[in-house]
């Protein structure tokens, strides 16, 4: 009986075990799709974030930039160039067809260093990022897989 018992007890520790094992990951360039919960929230990064702020708006302010969270998923444009030490206005928008919400983070290297907010189809929202360095950095969309299916660009910001 005692033997049994302790059968019986392997047995369950090893299927829990297996039950909450999960894949064990490299490090890697691209992120891994984020769960639930981490589809819409900040990540912590060991580099200084620089200032950044989402507002809802109807149409562009004047200088900003322009770029279309669009279907595919991909931007439009997906190159951008701004100056560095400015406050760079985004002017960020979603059509109507979006089934999935969109936002833009911005990293150099490993390190996002700015996101908005997400949106879902139909809406618009002044993305305003202040403090950039000269430098190269990528910008992409943080929701479920939409890195690894391209929705990503190149932003150069100049000295």
């Amino acid at each position: 009986m005692r033997r049994g018992m302790i059968v019986a007890t392997l047995a369950l520790y090893v299927i829990t075990l297996s039950a909450c094992s999960g894949t064990v990951l490299a490090p890697t360039l691209e992120p891994v799709t984020p769960t639930a919960s981490e589809t819409r929230g900040p990540s912590p990064s060991p580099v200084a974030t620089v200032a950044a702020t989402t507002e809802p708006a109807d149409s562009p302010p004047t200088g900003a930039v322009d770029v279309q969270l669009g279907l595919g998923p991909v931007f439009h444009p997906s190159t951008l160039e701004v100056p560095a030490g400015e406050v760079v206005t985004f002017f960020l928008h979603a059509p109507p067809e979006n089934q999935e919400p969109h936002n833009m983070a911005i990293r150099m290297g490993l390190d996002v260093v700015a996101r908005s907010a997400f949106l879902e189809g139909g809406e618009a929202a002044v993305f305003a990022v202040g403090g950039l360095p000269p430098g190269e950095y990528r910008f992409y969309c943080e929701f479920e897989d939409h890195l690894a299916e391209g929705m990503a660009g190149d932003l150069t910001v100049t000295p």
